[in-house]
């Protein structure tokens, strides 16, 4: 019975900070909520794909920059991004891609860098990573906000989900200023645009690309 009352005390609470969290991002994506939403296990694995995909593109960018420290330590986060990983590796990722993230960022509004044609070529592999890295986890934000934990519902999976979840609206911010940084380096110098760009997917999203 404790254990009943536990779990329910748990759904109620997730699910006022998933309101909270969700509510201006369910608008910048256009949602709205309705139904159960995908099941916790479907939307972990989402948010580990997505996870993944954009720390190992940020990898590449920050090896291109010359970043090898910080690259090597996104790389190593998205290894550990899959089934059974726990929540303080899943809060360490998230935290990576930030910090990756905004190093990309003030790297590249750097108006004295220089990179050699190696580096352009490695710069443009990330940006195609990036930009599929940016449409994967766009499916993860747009199932995430409406995702509704009920009791049959927890257990690890919305465990890990209850970690994530109040960062996702900073980290979607972060990673759309990161991709037009990325973006607009390589308009500037010459560097071909992904076959399949985000920007236009992104948009259609309703985030602000």
């Amino acid at each position: 019975m404790f254990k009943k009352l536990m779990v329910l005390a748990f759904a109620a609470t997730f699910s006022l900070v998933s309101n909270a969290q969700f509510g201006g991002l369910g608008g910048m994506l256009g949602g709205g909520g309705g139904g159960s939403g995908p099941a916790p296990e479907k939307l972990l694995a989402e948010y580990f794909v997505g996870t993944a995909a954009v720390l190992n593109a940020n990898s590449k960018i920050l090896t291109a920059l010359g970043m090898k420290e910080a690259a090597d330590l996104a790389a190593s986060n998205a290894a550990n991004m899959k089934e059974g990983a726990t929540t303080d590796a899943i809060k360490q990722a998230e935290k990576v891609q930030t910090e990756s993230s905004k190093l990309i960022q003030e790297k590249l509004a750097d108006k004295n860098l220089k990179l050699d044609d190696a580096a352009k070529k490695q710069m443009g592999e990330g940006y195609v990573s990036l930009a599929a890295g940016s449409l994967a986890y766009v499916v993860f934000i747009k199932d995430a906000k409406d995702f509704k934990p009920s009791v049959t519902s927890l257990g690890a999976s919305a465990l890990a989900l209850a970690a994530i979840v109040p960062r996702i609206p900073e980290d979607t911010k972060n990673l759309v200023a990161t991709y037009k940084a990325v973006a607009a380096y390589a308009k500037d110098n010459k560097i071909p645009a992904p076959k399949d760009d985000a920007t236009s997917q992104l948009k259609a999203s309703g985030l602000d690309i």
